[in-house]
């Protein structure tokens, strides 16, 4: 687990944190996955390299049709 939530600080994705009384039952934030490979290839590239040389967003783009919407 630590090294899941130093790898979330390394690429700035939230970690996963138990819910406090006050947000019990609700979701109040929006959370990314990050895939093992994708942090395991970061991480040999910062310790390799000191920087990520190649980084990508997981995103596309598609048509909204009627049986979409």
């Amino acid at each position: 687990m630590k090294l899941a939530v130093v790898a979330a600080h390394l690429l700035k994705v939230p970690a996963p944190s138990m819910p406090s009384a006050e947000t019990a039952g609700a979701n109040v934030s929006i959370g990314f996955a990050a895939f093992d490979r994708m942090v395991a290839m970061v991480i040999n590239e910062l310790i390799a390299h000191g920087e990520v040389q190649h980084g990508r967003i997981g995103t596309g783009i598609q048509v909204l049709t009627r049986y979409l919407g």
